[in-house]
């Protein structure tokens, strides 16, 4: 399984991909007419939470805050109801700050483990049921993209362990969007580094001691006479509070952070140049 589970094809290794995810928290959706929309307004529910991790800290934007039910070798749900009358489209879900692998959540060694997202016209969500993309050495995001987005007003993940496990989500967004697999990639000569915040404490004698408190990658992507459609999806998407990011598409890793977009260049009708910056959130 490809660490981004993203299907994209293009380019010398594959087209870089970017998916939309704050459906739910973004003040700024708007129409294909640049008009504001209302937000859906989200209950979240499912197995209780313990006190101090109930399910509002999987939508405070903040991963670090967990939303943690008891230990269990039995299904663990978290829920989203989107109200009655609900028409926006999900076409996925994403989670950060998880706890989920392929090995604890595999079939191969407990019939009953499992990890899907699923969705309904009612709370049990027997509409649509499919499975979680999980990278198993690394917690990126664990996530799934629906073949046919959908408008179902409930939505769940349900976690089944093959053992007694606490689930923990630190956040969990749904796709408000279709992915966005760049029509011209960025030139090959792109920046990535990786910021490292440091505290120093000079402690005793003047000696001093370096502690790592967090790291991030830092991407700066050049993109040259990219058609006016790819310019106004990649606009979008800087909207958003956050957004995931696969460099190389299905064959490599996939990112959670912010995107930023300079001023675009104007080389001729119809294309323009732009420079775009992505901040991974800190680890």
């Amino acid at each position: 399984m490809a660490y981004g589970g993203i299907a994209v094809s293009g380019g010398t290794t594959g087209h870089g991909t970017l998916i939309y995810t704050n459906l739910l928290y973004s003040p700024l959706l708007i129409d294909s007419y640049g008009v504001p929309e209302t937000r859906p307004t989200v209950t979240l529910g499912g197995t209780s939470g313990a006190t101090g991790y109930e399910a509002a800290f999987a939508a405070d934007r903040d991963p670090r805050t967990l939303f943690k039910p008891a230990a269990s070798d039995s299904d663990q749900i978290l829920l989203f109801d989107l109200g009655a009358g609900n028409t926006k489209y999900v076409y996925g879900v994403v989670l950060i700050g998880h706890n989920l692998t392929e090995d604890n959540t595999s079939d191969a060694t407990d019939s009953y483990a499992l990890a899907k997202f699923e969705g309904g016209a009612t709370s049990d969500c027997g509409d649509e049921s499919q499975d979680l993309t999980i990278n198993a050495s690394l917690l990126t995001p664990a996530y799934h993209l629906l073949e046919t987005p959908a408008t179902y007003r409930y939505w769940r993940v349900r976690l089944n362990f093959n053992a007694s496990t606490a689930l923990e989500i630190g956040e969990a967004f749904l796709i408000g969007s279709a992915p966005l697999a760049f029509t011209v990639n960025f030139n090959k000569g792109y920046v990535e580094e990786r910021e490292i915040g440091k505290v120093v404490n000079h402690g005793f004698s003047g000696i001093p001691r370096v502690y790592s408190r967090w790291e991030r990658r830092r991407m700066d992507m050049t993109f040259t006479m990219i058609p006016e459609a790819q310019l106004l999806a990649m606009q979008v998407a800087a909207r958003n509070g956050h957004v995931i990011f696969s460099p190389a598409g299905a064959s490599g890793y996939a990112y959670f952070g912010v995107l930023e977009l300079e001023a675009p260049k104007f080389r001729k009708i119809g294309y323009w140049d732009v420079t775009a910056h992505f901040t991974e959130a800190a680890q």
